[in-house]
């Protein structure tokens, strides 16, 4: 048996194999309380197969906000309580989160200041917290141990004490958001001080016999935080304390990617293994853990004794069932786009390929079963969405692509650096028309002449063509290259660019990846160019360095709006890899060898060897001309209709769905 499915004993309690679902918060709670949805949408996640599953709940009034799940109060027993019975009708263990926000929030909460060791702002949320008094402390202290005494009392399996990503316990250990001057700042010793006291009233308050974890971060990440060593030896402390050690990276404020498609797959477990190596207790590891190789290959190289999973959940619920049983899983593709950055925006969490996110209860499956035949044109995400969701409501569905195979652009998506993952979203949605039985037939053009032919066999037809790349106004003598057709590109094409001075008329999430792909073709293999670093003259180097320059052009004074969470990534990025962006410019012509740009009343002339188009797509729609002259009834989604990411391509098909 693989050891990921292998049992594990943890305290007094057994877990059915080594995946914890992590604790996330989601915005779905209402005053505290747990709400229909919210048990539902944690319920679909036991039946697929997490061992346990954390739920994130506030200490206090002030501990989170207030579509926070609540363990502050004995009214919010009925909704722990009941949950728990439904998480343990498939063998699911309840773990809850106990969560203090700390200065983490936009605003007071409840009319309540928002609370830290100092008075220093967050530099995401920028609202002054309180600077904590005695009283404050002691009363914190209380509010984790009676909690905790009473998810004990509602049923809870266990509990996980938060002291990671910059959240309030988090806060006292380093040295740049403690700056007190009492027996709580100051020395390791001292700002270690709190968070152990916590610890210690918390496992007096639930006894010896119930299991409580901690979780924290392996180093802050932060220029003036605290570090790997300092949580080693934090780590140590805890024997006694804790029944095992969850373990993420770095704070959410940190300018190092943690769970985005940045961060290779498992990274952050050589912190969860040198924390194993000093605490002597079992240990947890979180981020980027979204397939079975990855969290396999941890357990086995004993970094860590169980994997905690999050937003693989999000995107699957039934994520680990599918790979216990070899099953294709709609995997988690390290987007954020869905899920932290609605978090921090205080929006509901999504994930991109999941439009059932948050509606469990009501489920398309749930709806009355429809009949009748149905066409859906295009065999991209949208198409291939449609057809999933549409054949799910009991329609027979005929998908048509005109390529030799299905996915549309998504492998041009999974070129850019760090988005390889990117093609299993296709690869699970074709797997699901497969299993629905759907009738698929590729390299099939579909014409006017064709569709005026055979439009009346199907009930309705959905249009998922696809977009054409938007192109500049006005003619030009100037070789244009579409960013489409740079990434199908060759080494020859890569290569002159790379020596040449390129122009990138854009500045969004197309234009910025298309640069930094061509950026990662400068380079030699990994294994030469570690030869020749370590051995090779300086005069056969200089050889290979690129000599050519990108630029990106943007007509909007910011570049990659549409980026959300990852932008200050992507824009690091380019800055390493001397990648200029120019903003607030527009192209006003283009020729051989140049472009002219114009910001505000200034013009200036740019040589450009290449240039390249990168101003996303705009709607094709020719057919839908056809088919509003037969009067024939039909809907477009996807890039078809409006130019559209991912998310938006699925959510269209499956609240079209829904509605016919």
């Amino acid at each position: 048996m693989a050891k990921l499915f292998e049992p594990f004993v943890l305290g007094n309690l057994t877990l059915k194999n080594r995946i914890i679902m992590a604790g996330m918060h989601t915005e779905f709670g209402r005053d505290g309380y747990l709400t229909k949805r919210e048990l539902a949408y944690y319920e679909e996640r036991a039946k697929g197969g997490a061992a346990a599953i954390g739920v994130v709940a506030r200490v206090s009034p002030e501990g989170g906000p207030e579509s926070m799940a609540g363990v502050y109060d004995n009214t919010f027993e009925a909704g722990v309580g009941c949950l728990a019975e439904r998480l343990h009708q498939h063998d699911c263990r309840l773990f809850i989160h106990l969560f203090h926000i700390g200065r983490n929030h936009g605003n007071d909460i409840l009319g309540r200041p928002l609370l830290a060791p100092s008075a220093v702002p967050s530099p995401i949320y920028r609202h002054m917290p309180k600077e904590m008094t005695a009283e404050d402390i002691k009363r914190v202290k209380e509010d984790f141990a009676d909690a905790a005494a009473r998810c004990r009392a509602w049923g809870a399996d266990g509990v996980t004490v938060n002291c990671s990503a910059g959240y309030l316990l988090s806060l006292f250990l380093s040295g740049e958001t403690n700056q007190r001057t009492d027996e709580y700042g100051g020395s390791q010793e001292n700002r270690f001080r709190f968070p152990l006291e916590v610890l210690a009233r918390v496992r007096e308050a639930v006894g010896r016999d119930f299991p409580m974890l901690v979780k924290i971060s392996g180093s802050s990440m932060r220029a003036r935080g605290y570090g790997l060593k300092d949580m080693e030896a934090f780590s140590s402390k805890l024997s006694g304390l804790a029944d095992a050690i969850g373990v993420t990276g770095g704070w959410h404020e940190a300018p190092v990617p943690q769970i985005t498609y940045q961060v290779p797959r498992g990274f952050y477990s050589c912190l969860s293994s040198c924390i194993k190596e000093h605490s002597g207790l079992p240990v947890i590891c979180y981020n980027r853990i979204n397939d079975r190789e990855t969290a396999e290959r941890i357990l086995e190289e004993e970094k860590a004794d169980l994997v905690a999973c999050g937003r693989p959940f999000l995107a699957d619920a039934g994520f680990a069932a599918k790979i216990r049983d070899g099953r294709p899983y709609h995997p988690c593709v390290g987007c954020n786009r869905g899920c932290m950055d609605r978090i921090i925006r205080n929006q509901e969490v999504r994930c991109i390929q999941n439009p059932e996110l948050g509606s469990e209860y009501q489920k398309l499956s749930s709806l009355p079963a429809r009949e009748g035949r149905v066409l859906v044109i295009g065999g991209g995400v949208a198409g291939m969405a449609a057809a999933r969701f549409l054949g799910e409501r009991g329609y027979q569905v005929t998908l048509k692509e005109k390529k030799g195979r299905l996915g549309g652009v998504m492998d041009q998506v999974a070129a850019s650096p760090g988005k390889e993952g990117f093609l299993g979203i296709a690869a699970a949605l074709e797997w699901d028309l497969k299993a629905l039985g759907t009738h698929i037939v590729t390299d099939a053009m579909v014409t006017a002449e064709g569709l005026k032919a055979e439009a009346d066999q199907y009930s309705f037809v959905v249009l998922a063509a696809g977009g054409k790349p938007r192109r500049m106004k006005g003619g030009t003598d100037a070789k244009i290259y579409l960013a489409q057709k740079v990434i199908q590109g060759d080494y020859r094409l890569w290569n002159r660019m790379n020596c040449g001075q390129t122009v990138i008329i854009g500045g969004d999430a197309t234009a910025m990846e298309t640069a930094l792909f061509l950026a990662g073709k400068r380079w030699l293999e990994d294994s030469h160019q570690g030869f020749m670093e370590r051995y090779v003259p300086d005069e056969v180097k200089e050889r290979f360095l690129p000599s050519g320059t990108i630029t990106l052009i943007e007509k909007e004074e910011r570049a990659g709006r549409s980026l959300g969470g990852t932008r200050f990534i992507i824009m690091n990025e380019l800055k390493q890899n001397h990648i200029k962006v120019m903003t607030g410019t527009r192209v006003v012509e283009a020729g051989n060898g140049y472009v002219i740009v114009q910001k505000g009343d200034s013009r200036e002339r740019l040589c450009a060897d290449f240039i390249i188009e990168a101003m996303g797509e705009e709607p094709e729609q020719a057919l839908a001309s056809i088919l509003e002259e037969m009067q024939k009834e039909f809907y477009v989604v996807g890039d078809a209709a409006v130019t559209a990411d991912i998310e938006t391509a699925i959510r269209g098909a499956y609240e079209l769905a829904c509605s016919v």
